[in-house]
């Protein structure tokens, strides 16, 4: 299971958080933005003074990778969760944060 590893700032110290790739089917390119969407979300709900929620950071993941790569891109973020989906080759990634927040991403 290959782990990319992210570093979130929140206040003035500096956590590690790791996101675990469960399962992906998406290219270079289109991964690592996911990835840095998924980062940034994600942080922005752990911050000190953070009022997003996990709602709010799917949506916040799903509008940009609409942007960057067009339409109908849908993002699940939970705990202890499971799923089913049918979606575009190429467009899905399964990833953990931190052990145990899971985000799902993809196209279809």
């Amino acid at each position: 299971m290959p782990v990319q590893r992210a570093e979130c700032k929140c206040s003035n110290t500096v956590h590690h958080a790791y996101l675990g790739v469960q399962s992906t089917e998406m290219n270079g390119e289109t991964k690592s933005e996911a990835m840095d969407y998924i980062s940034t979300a994600i942080d922005s709900c752990f911050g000190q003074n953070s009022k997003m929620s996990y709602e709010t950071a799917a949506q916040y993941i799903k509008e940009n990778m609409d942007k960057k790569f067009g339409p109908c891109w849908h993002c699940i973020i939970g705990e202890a969760m499971g799923f089913s989906v049918t979606f575009n080759t190429g467009n899905m990634i399964y990833v953990y944060m931190g052990g145990k927040l899971a985000v799902l991403l993809f196209k279809c």
